[in-house]
């Protein structure tokens, strides 16, 4: 039998010359298994956000929301919870939607939208 008129295995069909290469099975699949990896340690969870006036004042207090104008951390008595009137694209007819939303600030910005 000529090494032309070998039935071909899935590799030989790629590359069509006689090779060296051994046809994939089963078994060398199984005992080619990736080896395992170790999962990565955790970390330790970083410091809880604070509020920015109270740490002005050196008073360290856990923040309990965000200012949503200007992003620094707000205390449950630095929050200013301002109403916020929600609108949508509409062509004709009411473009607000009947109840508000609540709107969370720090006091700094709460007097800044407020002033005029």
């Amino acid at each position: 039998m000529s090494r032309w008129s070998r039935p071909l295995t899935p590799h030989r069909s790629l590359c069509r010359l006689p090779c060296r290469h051994a046809a994939v099975t089963d078994a060398t699949r199984r005992n080619s298994r990736r080896p395992r990896v170790r999962p990565r340690p955790r970390r330790e969870r970083s410091a809880a956000l604070n509020c920015y006036d109270c740490q002005t004042h050196d008073q360290p207090t856990t923040a309990v929301a965000t200012c949503s104008a200007c992003g620094a951390g707000i205390c449950h008595d630095h929050a200013r919870a301002v109403p916020h009137t929600l609108h949508r694209l509409t062509g004709m007819g009411v473009a607000t939607k009947p109840r508000t939303a609540r709107r969370l600030l720090c006091g700094t910005c709460a007097a800044a939208e407020t002033s005029a």
